[in-house]
């Protein structure tokens, strides 16, 4: 087993990956190595047939401490490994899900940001805590920026202020927080609504929940249409209607290659 392998799991549990960050040394802190393994589990559970929906989450009561001050891979490989992690989630056809269990600072809050679901440990702490180090939040800003309104990203980002899970959702960081004993039970609920959609419709909602804002209102028509034209006579599409009628779980069909969100 590799370090990398090491440092980030992948636990399959039935149609979910899970990917674990497991660096309590650095309190899970993002360093080339973790960077890697997120990678490397990502690719792998996009990749498989038998994955529907990703969670990402960590051990221990800290999510991630941000950036690894102490660690000496190169920066232009940092930086591809943040290209590919966030880049690969927000372009996955696949739903991905945050379960952030603790404390969440500096770039892990990009982390948290970029998943298109997350659920927080009420009491954990998030900061963007980079500019009292002499530093910028340059990363995470790519993906945690949309999230705020400006006043709200000046006050977190210039001020590097503390604030904890319920203030973090109420301004969007994140889509919601819990007590933490009600974790695990959120993500559950979550995952099951994830499962009960059918594959390819959940992957080109995600493509109009992406690309829909940053263009102009013809093209999103156009896209719109394209996708119902390519998708009402689908396997997926007729299975769905004949699961509603019948008044049963529907069997979703795999998702093919040719079937997912350009």
């Amino acid at each position: 087993m590799s370090n990398t392998e090491q440092l980030v799991r992948v636990e399959q549990r039935g149609p979910v990956a899970w990917l674990v960050i497991d660096s309590p040394a650095n309190r899970n802190a993002l360093g080339g190595p973790v960077l890697a393994g997120l990678v490397f589990g990502l690719k792998g559970a996009l990749a498989s047939p038998d994955v529907r929906v990703i969670v990402l989450t960590a051990t221990g009561n800290v999510f991630s401490s941000g950036a690894d001050l102490r660690d000496t891979t190169d920066l232009a490989v940092i930086e591809q490994a943040y290209r590919d992690l966030f880049g690969g989630i927000l372009d996955a056809d696949k739903p991905v899900v945050a379960r952030i269990n603790g404390h969440c600072f500096g770039g892990a809050i990009g982390l948290a940001a970029v998943c298109d679901l997350s659920v927080t440990d009420d009491k954990a702490i998030f900061s963007f805590s980079e500019v009292r180090l002499g530093r910028t939040a340059t990363l995470a800003s790519v993906v945690s920026l949309p999230r705020l309104r400006p006043g709200d990203a000046a006050e977190l980002l210039l001020r590097g202020t503390r604030i904890d899970g319920s203030r973090a959702a109420a301004l969007g960081l994140v889509n919601k927080s819990v007590p933490g004993d009600q974790l695990d039970a959120e993500i559950d609920d979550i995952v099951t609504d994830l499962l009960a959609g059918g594959p390819m419709a959940l992957a080109n909602t995600k493509q109009l929940i992406r690309q829909v804002p940053l263009i102009t209102q013809d093209e999103a028509w156009d896209l719109a249409f394209q996708i119902t034209r390519e998708t009402a006579g689908s396997a997926e599409a007729i299975e769905g209607t004949a699961a509603f009628r019948e008044k049963r779980a529907p069997i979703w069909p795999a998702l093919a290659p040719r079937d997912r969100a350009r």
